[in-house]
C-alpha cells in the first residue's frame, strides 16, 4: 500500500493492468428520453434494472453504452425528455478503478475524486476519494453531439476530448441479440451496397468465394486454434453441445460480398450464428468472460431473452452472480422472476420514476432487513408495481379465487390493475415485509386477520400511506367466512318465508 501522486491509496497488487476495462462509480442523466434527471452511484458486481414499465431502465444502459462507446451516436427528438429540444441532454458517466497509466502524471487527464461512502464525485482526488474520470455525452436541439472528459475548477469548467487510450479502456459490451453491427461490412451498411452494384451480377462471383473458403480452411484454421479450443471449453461449461469441436472457416452468407467474413462453425460446417437466440447469448457471455479476464463493464437489456430457466442461471453464472468477489460489472435489466430467483437482494436495483417530475430514483433491494427473505419467498412481487400482502397462504388463496371470479364475470383481473398478491408468512411478518417493499417505492396494502393485537410496526406502515384491510374484530378468514356463510343462510331463509306468506 502507497499513496499516489494524488494522495489516494493504492494497492499495487489489486490495480489492474490497462487492459482491463474501468467500472461506472457514478452516473448522471438529464433530459434523455423518459428521464428528466437521475443520479446513482453502481455498484461493483451484478445491477440488476427492476420494474414496472416506462420506469427508464433500458434508457440508463442505452445512456452508458452511448456515452462510453466510441463513434457518434445516432440522436433524434424523440432522445429529448418530453421533446423538448431546447434542454440539452446530458450523460456523465464517472469511471473508477484506472490503471497506472491512466494515472501517470504524462497522460494529464482532468481526474477528480469519488467517495464510495456517499457516492459522490467531487472535483479533485484528495485525501483517500478515489481518481476518477468523467466522461460527458451532450446533444443540443440542433443534434450536434459530443463527447469530453470534464471536471469542475473554480473559475468555470475543464473540457477535455477524449484521448485515445481513455476511449478503449472503457468500451462497454453490449450482450445483444444479433451481432451483425460488429462487422464492418454489414448486412446493412453503405460499404455492402456500394460493392453488391458492382460484384453481385459476376458469374464467377460464387465460384471465387467457394476457392477463398478452401484456401483459408487450408492455410489459416491452425493460427485459430487458441479461439476454437476455449469456444470448444465454454460451450462444454455452459451447455450448448453443437458450439463443441466448432471450426474457424470463411462465412460467405449467400456469396454475397458485404457478408464474407471469418466465423466460427460447428463440426458440420454450419455456422454458429444460426444457433438460437439463447445459444448465442450463452457463448457471447462465456467468451466475454474468459477475454475479459478482469473487471469490464457488460450490458444486458431482457437477459432472460431466448432463455430457459435453467440456461438463465448458467448465463448469470457466468457473469458472476455466484462469485465471492465481484470480477466484472453488469448491467441488466429482467422482468422474470427465475431471473431474480438466482440473484441475490444485493444484486437488485429497483428503479422508481415520478410521473410528474421525470425524476428516476435507483434504491438497492438489500437496505430492507426483510428484502433478501422477500426476494425468495416472492419474486413476483418485486416486478409489479402495487402489492397486496396477505398474511398466509389461506387469504392468499382466497384472493385469487375472488380474482378469477371477479375476470369471468367481466370485471378487471388484478393483472390488468397491475398487482400482485404475496405470502406474509404470518402476522407480524406480513405488514414487515409490506413495509420492506414500500420503502423500495412500491404501492402495497396489507390482508390480515383481526384475532391478534396490533403490531406497532402496523402504524409506520399506515403512516407511510400503506392500507391495511383485515375481518370483522377478533376475527381470522375461517370464522369470518363461517359467519359470512350463516349470515348470508340466514337472510336467505328469511326472504323465502317472506315470499312463502305472500
Amino acid at each position: 500500500m502507497f499513496p499516489d501522486m494524488h494522495g489516494y491509496v493504492i494497492n499495487k497488487s489489486e490495480r489492474s493492468e490497462f487492459k482491463s476495462l474501468a467500472v461506472v462509480r457514478h452516473l448522471s442523466i438529464r433530459n434523455f428520453r423518459g428521464i428528466k434527471r437521475l443520479d446513482w452511484a453502481p455498484r461493483l458486481g451484478i445491477n440488476a434494472l427492476i420494474g414496472p414499465g416506462d420506469m427508464g431502465k433500458t434508457s440508463i444502459i442505452e445512456a452508458i453504452e452511448m456515452a462510453l462507446t466510441p463513434g457518434a451516436p445516432n440522436v433524434s427528438d424523440t432522445d429529448f425528455y418530453g421533446l423538448d429540444v431546447s434542454k440539452n441532454i446530458c450523460i456523465e458517466v464517472t469511471v473508477g478503478d484506472l490503471s497506472d497509466l491512466l494515472l501517470d502524471l504524462e497522460a494529464n487527464l482532468p481526474l477528480r475524486g469519488f467517495d464510495a461512502t456517499a457516492g459522490t464525485v467531487h472535483p479533485e482526488p484528495s485525501g483517500r476519494l478515489e481518481p476518477v474520470l468523467t466522461v460527458r455525452l451532450s446533444a443540443n436541439g440542433d443534434l450536434d453531439v459530443r463527447r469530453q472528459l470534464v471536471r469542475p475548477v473554480p473559475d468555470g469548467e475543464e473540457q477535455a476530448d477524449l484521448p485515445r487510450l481513455v476511449r478503449g479502456a472503457l468500451v462497454p459490451l453490449r450482450l445483444r441479440t444479433m451481432a451483425d453491427h460488429y462487422l464492418s461490412l454489414g448486412e446493412r451498411s453503405p460499404a455492402t451496397r456500394i460493392a453488391e452494384e458492382a460484384l453481385a451480377t459476376k458469374p464467377a462471383l460464387a465460384a471465387a468465394f467457394r476457392a477463398a473458403r478452401q484456401a483459408f480452411a487450408s492455410n489459416w484454421m491452425g493460427s485459430l486454434a487458441p479461439v476454437v479450443q476455449a469456444l470448444d471449453q465454454i460451450a462444454r461449461d455452459v451447455g450448448v453441445p453443437r458450439a463443441i469441436e466448432a471450426q474457424a472457416q470463411l462465412d460467405l452468407r449467400t456469396s454475397r460480398w458485404g457478408d464474407a467474413r471469418i466465423a466460427l462453425h460447428d463440426k458440420h460446417g454450419l455456422p454458429l450464428r444460426t444457433m438460437g437466440t439463447g445459444s448465442c447469448r450463452l457463448l457471447g457471455a462465456g467468451l466475454q468472460a474468459r477475454a475479459a479476464g478482469e473487471r469490464s463493464i457488460t450490458l444486458i437489456d431482457e437477459l432472460e431473452h431466448g432463455l430457459e430457466p435453467y440456461r438463465i442461471a448458467r448465463l448469470l453464472h457466468h457473469l458472476g452472480s455466484k462469485a465471492s468477489e465481484a470480477r466484472q460489472q453488469v448491467f441488466l435489466t429482467t422482468h422474470s422472476p427465475v431471473v431474480l430467483r438466482e440473484l441475490s437482494a444485493a444484486q437488485i436495483r429497483v428503479v422508481r420514476r415520478d410521473p410528474v417530475t421525470g425524476e428516476v430514483r435507483v434504491r438497492n433491494a438489500d437496505t430492507e432487513p426483510e428484502g433478501q427473505a422477500l426476494l425468495r419467498a416472492c419474486p413476483e412481487a418485486f416486478l409489479s408495481p402495487s402489492v397486496l400482502v396477505c398474511e398466509g397462504k389461506t387469504e392468499q388463496g382466497l384472493v385469487r379465487g375472488l380474482d378469477l371470479h371477479r375476470g369471468e364475470s367481466g370485471g378487471p383481473t388484478m393483472a390488468f390493475l397491475g398487482v400482485t398478491t404475496c405470502d406474509g408468512h404470518g402476522y407480524p411478518s406480513a405488514v414487515q415485509r409490506a413495509r420492506a417493499l414500500q420503502a423500495l417505492g412500491y404501492r402495497v396494502a396489507v390482508l390480515r386477520d383481526d384475532d391478534l393485537p396490533q403490531d406497532p410496526a402496523e402504524a409506520e406502515f399506515l403512516k407511510g400511506g400503506g392500507r391495511v384491510f383485515h375481518w370483522e374484530k377478533g376475527r381470522k378468514t375461517e370464522t369470518q367466512r363461517i359467519h359470512t356463510a350463516k349470515a348470508a343462510v340466514a337472510e336467505d331463509r328469511g326472504c323465502a318465508a317472506v315470499t312463502a306468506s305472500g
